[in-house]
């Protein structure tokens, strides 16, 4: 039989059932004030049943009204305040929260420190990030702000979606009247796949940790005031699949090194203000890549023939001449030259 010692009190699992099943889901899902984890808020020792999906039995116990106010109290206030700010500098960095001017940083570690939340690292450090990315982009005005900062599990913050480990995979909240910019902490997350955010007011840049969202499959960022160049680490996500960026106010080049992108297959770059000449690797190695919509740009030179190699015109059969490009547009009619019959011509 597994026991359970927790500040003397020795619990079988079948007394944890049996307090497990008084809580429903939502209760156990929720990371309350009352959620605590061993090393943060004072429990000597706790397990799980290991071969049973089931919360902590600190999480069950506190509960309890006989127990609450006990986990709430915890450990004491400086303590608590130290360990959380040590965690959390590991995503923002050393002495991110000092200074005494409040901005969204230290905005989101205030929410954290007033939940008194508690759990393992990697939990306190999502749910700071999904509140930064709040403070950060103006949430107190947004359209539609649904259940954000509540204390429900930030998986079920309208536009997040997570897996079943509750990691939070995406970030959609397309059209709701975001402002500020995005916080460089959002690629800590590290199992995130999608950013949607078009049709906003996001101004800044595009961060320069972009690169550590690994499995990154989706930035779709059109339709915002973002400002600056592609920053170089970007072109390490070699699981991008879509590149969505039109309709903003970004400059500078484009890197040849856009042919580590593999995987891509919807590039959209029109309606700012690039220069310089369109990559020949983006037809040498983008083997992948179905929409290329490069006009209304400053774009010089001419559309490399590698591009126009792939195009997939009317009448051909994707399956016969392996080609996919379907789609390619330029700026043709005025500052760049293209193979007759191979873009849209603006």
């Amino acid at each position: 039989m597994k026991i359970f010692l927790i500040n003397h009190l020795f619990l079988s699992c079948k007394v944890f059932f049996t307090l497990a099943g008084s809580l429903d889901k939502d209760e156990i899902l929720s990371p309350s004030p009352f959620v605590l984890s061993e090393s943060s808020c004072g429990f000597d020792t706790w397990q799980k049943c290991k071969k049973l999906n089931l919360p902590t039995v600190a999480n069950i116990l506190c509960k309890l009204p006989k127990y609450r106010k006990k986990c709430k109290r915890g450990c004491s206030s400086r303590e608590y305040v130290d360990h959380i700010v040590t965690i959390l500098e590991e995503v923002s960095g050393e002495g991110a929260f000092d200074g005494s001017d409040l901005n969204s940083r230290k905005a989101a570690l205030n929410f954290i420190l007033e939940e008194r939340f508690c759990g393992e690292a990697s939990r306190i450090k999502q749910r700071y990030i999904a509140a930064l990315f709040y403070f950060s982009t103006g949430g107190d005005t947004w359209e539609t702000k649904g259940n954000w900062l509540s204390n429900a599990n930030e998986c079920t913050w309208s536009g997040l979606s997570c897996d079943n480990g509750l990691d939070i995979l995406r970030i959609k909240r397309n059209g709701n009247n975001l402002l500020g910019t995005l916080p460089s902490e959002l690629c800590d997350l590290t199992f995130l796949k999608r950013i949607d955010l078009d049709e906003n007011q996001i101004h800044g840049t595009i961060p320069e940790k972009i690169g550590r969202c690994k499995n990154l499959e989706v930035l779709d960022l059109d339709n915002n005031a973002i400002m600056g160049s592609l920053p170089n680490s970007i072109y390490d996500i070699g699981s991008l699949s879509i590149l969505d960026i039109d309709n903003n106010d970004m400059t500078g080049t484009i890197s040849r090194d856009i042919g580590n992108f593999h995987n891509l297959k919807f590039l959209s770059l029109f309606k700012n203000n690039f220069s310089g000449t369109i990559p020949f690797s983006i037809g040498k190695k983008l083997k992948e890549l179905q929409y290329a919509y490069f006009d209304h740009n400053d774009f010089t030179g001419k559309v490399p023939v590698s591009i126009c190699k792939n195009r997939l015109y009317e009448g051909s059969d994707e399956t016969d001449t392996g080609k996919k490009l379907k789609l390619t547009t330029a700026d043709c009619e005025e500052n760049i030259s293209c193979i007759e019959g191979c873009c849209l011509c603006y």
